[in-house]
């Protein structure tokens, strides 16, 4: 929700946006599997890169 608030978007047009992402790229970003969100390290190298 803090990424959102400073994209100045609502928590679930972030949260589509990056799951079309992570479909179209075929990888996932983040780790999902604890409370919060870990990227993975494929998230890491796309960070990187923008």
């Amino acid at each position: 929700s803090a990424a959102a608030r400073r994209l100045g978007k609502s928590q679930s047009t972030v949260s589509e946006a990056i799951s079309r992402l992570e479909i179209d790229l075929g990888l996932a970003l983040f780790d999902r599997s604890s409370k919060q969100p870990v990227l993975t390290d494929a998230g890491r190298v796309m960070l990187g890169r923008v």
